[in-house]
This record gives C-alpha cells, sequence and structure tokens, in this order.
C-alpha cells in the first residue's frame, strides 16, 4: 500500500472516532456571521466537553489535518457557546498535556494560546480581595489551587485570610467565579525570614503594620500558562495595599527556591562550589546533625547565592527567581531552616529567599536582569565572595574533623 493511501485511512479512522465533533466544527467553520452560529457553536462545545483523553487525541489530529487553517475561526466561533470561554481555557489544558507526545499537535496549542493571551490581558481582568466572607466554593478553590503552601482544613483557610492577612486575586468577566491566580500576603514588621510563623503565629492586631510579605502566588489554570499575570497582579496589589494602608514602606517576599536542590545534585561543582564530598553529605536527610553541619550549610548558602544570581542571557535558573527578577525586584536575603516541611527539604534544603521590590529602582533592576546582571543586597554579595573551602574527600572524616577544628 502506499504511503497516500495510508495517509488517507488514517485520516478517515480518526475522523470516524469523533464523528460528530468534526462534523460540528466544520459546521462551525463555515458559519461566520452566520445566526446558526452560537447554535452551532453550544452543540460542538457539548461534544468536546464529553470526549475522554484518547477520542480528543484523535479529535485535534484530525483538526490538525483537515482544518489547521480554519482552526483561528473554531475558536472565537466556540467562544459564543455557553460558557465557550472556560472550555476553552480548559481545551488548552488539555492540548498541551497532548502536544508534549504529538508534536502536530503544537500549531493547534500555539494558536489557542495566542488568542487567549489577547483576551486575558490586563485591561479585561478584575482584581478583587479574597476574604472569610467570599463564597465558600470560592474558598473551596483557593485550597485546591493554593500550590506553594497547602492549606489541609477550614482553620488553615481562616488563618489565611484573618485581619493581619491579605489575599488577593484576578478574575475574568467571562469567568467570574473562577479565580486566574492569587496572592496572599502577610502584613508585619520585618521581612520574614521563615514560613512557619506566617502560617501558624496568632493573629496580630496592629493598625500600622510596615511590611508586606508575598508569601505565596498560585496560578490556578493550566490552560492559561504562559500567559503573565503575575506582574500586573503584584503591582496591582502594591497600589491596593498601599491605598488601604499607608503605613507600609516595605514590599517584599517570602520565596521557595523550587530548583535549588536539583541543581546542586547535577550542576558542575565549579558552579555550586560545593565538592562531590559535600554534596554526598547534603544527600542525608539527618544532614544538620553532620559533624560538619555549619560548614556545610555556609557552602548550601554560598551555593544559593550563586544560583539565585545567575542569570545568563536575562534568565535565572529558578523560574520563580526569573519571575521576581524580571518583575524588577532584587535579591535581598537567603534563609537558613525557613522552610523545613518535606516539600521544602526536597526542594531547597530549607532554604527560602527574599525579593525585594522597591519601587524607585524597579525598571533599573529589569534593565540589569534582562543584561544578566541580577540586583542583590549585600548579604548575598557577602556570600558570593566568600571563598569555597578546601575539598577533603567523602572516604577521610578524620580529615574533615582536623579542617573544621584546626
Amino acid at each position: 500500500m502506499r504511503f497516500p493511501a495510508i495517509h488517507a485511512l488514517l485520516k478517515r479512522s480518526l475522523i470516524a472516532s469523533a464523528p460528530s465533533a468534526i462534523s460540528l466544527t466544520r459546521q462551525l467553520a463555515m458559519a461566520s456571521g452566520d445566526a446558526a452560529g452560537p447554535r452551532v457553536a453550544n452543540a460542538l462545545a457539548a461534544e468536546l466537553g464529553g470526549l475522554d483523553d484518547d477520542r480528543l487525541s484523535d479529535y485535534f489530529t484530525a483538526v490538525a489535518s483537515e482544518l489547521a487553517t480554519e482552526w483561528q475561526t473554531v475558536i472565537h466561533q466556540l467562544n459564543l457557546a455557553q460558557g465557550g470561554t472556560a472550555l476553552l481555557v480548559d481545551l488548552r489544558r488539555r492540548l498541551l498535556a497532548l502536544a508534549r507526545s504529538q508534536p502536530e499537535l503544537a500549531t493547534l496549542e500555539r494558536e489557542l494560546q495566542r488568542t487567549l493571551a489577547s483576551w486575558f490581558n490586563g485591561g479585561f481582568l478584575t482584581l478583587r480581595r479574597i476574604d472569610w466572607d467570599s463564597s465558600a466554593s470560592l474558598l473551596e478553590r483557593l485550597m485546591t489551587y493554593e500550590a506553594v503552601h497547602p492549606i489541609t482544613s477550614w482553620a488553615q483557610m481562616q488563618r489565611r485570610l484573618a485581619r493581619d492577612r491579605r489575599c488577593f486575586g484576578f478574575f475574568h468577566p467571562a469567568m467570574p467565579d473562577e479565580p486566574l491566580i492569587f496572592v496572599q500576603v502577610a502584613l508585619t514588621r520585618q521581612i520574614s525570614a521563615a514560613i512557619a510563623p506566617i502560617l501558624e503565629e496568632p493573629v496580630r492586631d496592629d493598625p500600622e503594620p510596615t511590611t508586606a510579605i508575598f508569601y505565596s502566588i498560585s496560578n490556578c489554570q493550566k490552560g492559561l500558562s504562559g500567559i503573565p499575570f503575575g506582574n500586573l497582579l503584584i503591582k496591582r496589589v502594591v497600589t491596593e495595599l498601599h491605598r488601604e494602608l499607608p503605613s507600609l514602606t516595605t514590599f517584599s517576599t517570602l520565596s521557595p527556591i523550587p530548583g535549588l536542590r536539583r541543581w546542586i545534585e547535577r550542576a558542575d561543582a565549579s558552579q555550586t562550589g560545593l565538592s562531590v564530598a559535600d554534596r554526598a553529605d547534603l544527600q542525608a536527610p539527618d544532614w544538620r546533625t553532620h559533624p560538619d553541619s555549619a560548614t556545610l550549610e555556609a557552602g548550601l548558602l554560598r551555593a544559593a547565592a550563586r544560583y539565585l544570581t545567575t542569570a545568563p542571557e536575562g534568565r535565572g535558573l529558578d523560574p520563580v527567581a526569573h519571575f521576581h527578577l524580571s518583575n524588577g525586584a532584587r535579591v535581598e536575603r537567603i534563609n537558613r531552616c525557613a522552610n523545613l516541611s518535606a516539600n521544602g527539604l526536597a526542594e531547597s534544603y530549607g532554604l527560602m529567599v527574599n525579593y525585594l521590590y522597591r519601587p524607585e529602582r524597579i525598571e533599573h533592576a529589569q534593565k540589569a536582569y534582562h543584561s544578566g546582571k541580577v540586583e542583590r543586597a549585600r548579604s548575598v554579595d557577602v556570600l558570593l565572595r566568600a571563598p569555597p573551602r578546601k575539598a577533603v574527600p567523602a572516604s577521610d572524616p578524620q580529615s574533615r574533623r582536623s579542617l573544621i577544628h584546626g
């Protein structure tokens, strides 16, 4: 059998696996400006919403093969369906997953992303404060979407929304009950060095807090990944907080370093400043009880400083660092024993970092970062200047002890 015949047979097979959806897609592609458009869009939305992953994969493959040139029209027409915008966001979520193993679907995914980016630009977004009086369904969504510090009970949820805390989210008119991204803020009088006090300490009555700590930012819709909300969210929240609380003068984060441990384990010693023996010792769950723990931790902090201030071609190695640095923050302080949860230890040996937003320096910091230079405080410079200690083989613990104690 010749290859064109195989292609035709495969094409017929794919279309047959989701016949109603493909037929309705053809109709919708031809219905631009037609009064029947919304009716067909609703019928197609119902069909697509009922497809499992295998049948949806067949559908997208057929669209890529037969209707790729009409895909943009189909997207706009499908948005006419009831709940069409939310459906398209969810379709992109599923399309992203499928495109990882089916490169032929990448064009459909990119086109859908471009369209959603235009629909979800800042001009359409509404900033809303979320508090304990918000609907139960919205609070349940926040508990589900929280990606940094899990919320496992209603008591924890109530603490996150107490009077010395703030929570803000972006919403879109087409999805009024679905947060797109939300940020949690602690109102304090100093830059926080650990996450446990923020999550667990009793509610404080302070009428004039001076510091806002952004300690959790969570994107809620995987179908909108790659569409930047965070920069605008932080700026809008800073403006809102300063309007409500003029006493605020410092805006900082307490942020995870999700890629640090993986980088230390994989990067060359010349990059991390840690010897093979050091890295082997850090693998132990109880490395803080090691006789050499203080020196190990000093090397770890130095490695973290290198990791957070390395930005080849204006892109930091860590995704959270890139987010804040590209938005004009500086690396303010690296904190030891800041997150001793299982996830914090697994990601970064318990380290966290403060990024500081200084309004008068944001533009300068952004320009520097895009040229590969990271703004940082003196405390971080001190770590960077600290010389690595002389490497000692892991098999020679006596030598390691003599190096420490002299």
